[in-house]
C-alpha cells in the first residue's frame, strides 16, 4: 500500500504509475485530475504546440493516422457513426456556414478532374440504374479521356455502352468493360427506328 499525496488515501501499488525510480507520488485518478486541468488552463498553449508539431512532421502524422484507422477500422467507423447521431443536425450546418468555401472547392475540383466529373455525373444518373458498387471508375474516367482526345482532334465520338442499360430483353452495366467509343454518327444511327 502507498498513500496518495494528492488526496491522502493508502491505495495498492498499481493505482499509482511508474516512473523511472519506482513510483509516482501521486495515485492514477489524481493525476488525470491534475493533468487535465493544466491542459484546460493551457489549452491555447498546447493546442500551438500541437498545430506546430503536425506542420513540422506532416507525412508522418498522416502515416500514423493511416496506420491507426486501418487497424482500427471499425472502431473509427463505430465512433463517427455515434458521434454524428449525437450531433444530428451538425454536418449541414457545418455545410451552411462554409458553404462558399465548399462550393468553390467544388467547382475547383470539377475544373480539374472533367473526366472523374463525367463519370460523376453519368454514375449519379445511372446509380438507381445499373452502376455497381465494384465498378472500376478510374478505368472509365479513361475511357472518357481518350473520347475527349479523339474530340480535341477533330474527330467526332460518343462514348457508347456495348450492352444498353435499359435494353428490352437484356441490360447491360455501367461498367468500363461496356463502355466503347464510338463515331457520334454510328452511334446515332442506333436510336433511327426505320
Amino acid at each position: 500500500m502507498r498513500t496518495c499525496s494528492k488526496c491522502q488515501e493508502a491505495k495498492p501499488f498499481d493505482q499509482f504509475s511508474k516512473k523511472l525510480n519506482g513510483l509516482q507520488p501521486n495515485c492514477k485518478p489524481c493525476s488525470r485530475e491534475i493533468h487535465r486541468a493544466w491542459n484546460l488552463a493551457n489549452r491555447e498553449k498546447q493546442c500551438a504546440k500541437k498545430r506546430e508539431y503536425y506542420q513540422n512532421n506532416k507525412e508522418a502524422a498522416l502515416e500514423k493516422q493511416k496506420q491507426y484507422y486501418a487497424e482500427h477500422r471499425d472502431q473509427v467507423l463505430a465512433y463517427i457513426e455515434k458521434w454524428r447521431a449525437e450531433r444530428p443536425g451538425y454536418a449541414a450546418s457545418l455545410y451552411v456556414k462554409n458553404a462558399e468555401r465548399q462550393k468553390a472547392l467544388a467547382r475547383a475540383w470539377r475544373k480539374e478532374n472533367p473526366d472523374l466529373r463525367k463519370v460523376q455525373e453519368t454514375a449519379r444518373r445511372a446509380r438507381t440504374r445499373r452502376l455497381p458498387p465494384w465498378a472500376d471508375r478510374k478505368a472509365m474516367a479513361a475511357v472518357y479521356a481518350q473520347a475527349k482526345e479523339l474530340r480535341a482532334m477533330g474527330v467526332d465520338c460518343h462514348v457508347d455502352h456495348v450492352i444498353p442499360l435499359k435494353g428490352k430483353t437484356v441490360s447491360g452495366l455501367h461498367v468500363h468493360t461496356n463502355l466503347q467509343i464510338l463515331l457520334a454518327s454510328e452511334n446515332l444511327k442506333k436510336g433511327v427506328k426505320a
